[in-house]
């Protein structure tokens, strides 16, 4: 399953992932990024393992995605590890994360610089939690520097990951409270945790805290309350597959989705007085209120990749409950089995076009001798990434700041690539109302066409009415 989302030569091009193989591109030639560009929230620790790849494997898919699948291979050892160790079922826990929610597992298998490294240090933090602080001092120490630099490394990766780590940090608390130098062994997790997250720390003291602020893409923030609502909302819904998760995004957020939530979270504290691993259940109901509070995320919940970090907590509760409620192992065994099913069927969202299409649309625009040309973000970096030089520059409508200052580039287009994500009809009924003449030419990428101009024009010209 995981070979056909992530290595097949039909595997889904997203452009987020693109985006990732430029800034892991850009590492190579001396010039690291922070975060993802314009997600001052999103740490970029992923794109150096691109990079890594690339440099042995030259820029090929290959090594665009070898690491995230040997990624998504450790977060579901690491989630039966935690199981094992909290008293859950490890079949269970090893079937559910193999193959459940089909989302995440698509997801995690293609490098997005912050999911899936996030959930590797946030659940090698419960790992070390799980388990008795060593005896000896000196390992004390070492275990607390590592314990530190993994909190430090996850929260440079994504706040998120605090739904996972300050729960476990409070464990590790209490566990140490009547060890001998404490005072040590605190400064040795402070220093640690400090190294982790220099990265964010330089980033921001050099944009004025930006991670801090409300993102620019962002053009309507939400209340918390409604925010909040919408993370519940999306953590009740998403794990049982994308016709649940429309049916949820449908239901009004209030008040149906507050009983809902309610319900979920109280079904959570119910399972956790009776002694079903009361740190996984403390994570899931954490998670909604720490997603909502997160200011750079807009909708904490709104798709499969929002969901990560409360994954994890669902599948080891699981497995405890399956532990202690052996008459449920059938259950679970239709889940797994309904989810290796369907995933022949299951569609990636957000994808461009397949690996095959992505580079027939690239050679059709080698052979262009087009000018500057218009595209979708989604296109737009898929071109870039796959092509570069060799092809027209390709600038996306929506151009993402790294920062509020930032000058927008003064480009002038006579070309716009109609697509998966700007249909023809809607381009040309864009360019018909600005009284913009253009002659339209079929490329050999299926869906895809050329829009020739009578005159150059600008993303500010058009609007937001091409796509995004």
């Amino acid at each position: 399953m995981r070979f056909r989302f992530g290595l097949a030569s039909k595997a889904p091009l997203d452009g987020d992932e693109t985006v990732a193989g430029l800034l892991a591109r850009s590492i190579r030639h001396g010039r690291p990024a922070a975060f993802f560009p314009g997600q001052q929230y999103a740490g970029s620790l992923g794109t150096f393992l691109i990079a890594g790849a690339e440099a042995v494997f030259g820029q090929t898919f290959f090594a665009l995605r070898i690491f995230a699948l040997l990624e998504s291979i450790v977060i579901l050892v690491l989630i039966v590890l935690i199981s094992q160790r909290s008293g859950g079922n490890r079949v269970v826990a090893l079937g559910l994360a193999a193959v459940w929610p089909l989302g995440i597992v698509a997801y995690s298998v293609r490098e997005y610089t912050t999911y899936n490294v996030g959930v590797i240090l946030a659940c090698f933090v419960w790992l070390l939690a799980v388990r008795a602080p060593p005896a000896a001092h000196l390992r004390r120490i070492a275990w607390l520097c590592l314990l530190g630099l993994a909190s430090g490394l996850a929260f440079w990766t994504s706040v998120q990951t605090g739904t996972i780590i300050v729960p476990c940090l409070v464990v590790v608390a209490m566990a140490l409270r009547r060890q001998s130098q404490r005072a040590i062994g605190v400064l040795a997790f402070a220093i640690s945790a400090f190294v982790g997250a220099l990265p964010w720390l330089y980033r921001n003291l050099h944009t004025h805290f930006l991670s801090l602020q409300s993102s620019a893409i962002i053009l309507h923030p939400e209340p918390y309350w409604r925010r909040l609502l919408i993370s519940a909302r999306g953590l009740v819904f998403q794990p049982f597959g994308d016709t649940a998760h429309a049916v949820g995004q449908k239901l009004p957020n209030t008040p149906i989705v507050l009983v809902l939530g309610i319900t979920f979270l109280v079904l959570i504290a119910v399972a956790a007085r009776r002694g079903v691993n009361v740190l996984a259940a403390v994570i899931l109901i954490a998670y909604p209120f720490v997603g909502a509070l997160n200011p750079l995320s807009g909708q904490p919940a709104g798709q499969f990749r929002y969901v990560f970090y409360a994954w994890p907590a669902l599948i080891v509760l699981i497995a405890h409950i399956a532990n202690r409620s052996p008459r449920l192992l059938p259950a679970f065994a239709v889940l797994v089995a309904a989810a290796v099913a369907t995933s022949w069927q299951y569609q990636v969202p957000w994808s461009t076009a397949s690996r095959r299409s992505a580079e027939v649309l690239v050679d059709s625009l080698r052979h262009s001798n087009a000018g500057v040309i218009l595209a979708s973000y989604w296109d737009a970096y898929t071109i870039e990434y796959l092509c570069g030089a060799s092809c027209p520059r390709t600038v996306p409508y929506f151009y993402v700041r790294n920062t509020p200052d930032e000058p927008d580039p003064p480009l002038q287009a006579t070309y716009i690539l109609a697509g998966t994500y700007s249909p023809l009809a809607q381009v040309s009924a864009t360019l018909t109302g600005a009284g913009i003449a253009f002659e339209t030419v079929a490329l050999r990428a299926p869906g895809y066409y050329l829009l020739h101009l009578a005159r150059p024009v600008s993303r500010f010209e058009l609007g937001a009415s091409l796509g995004p």
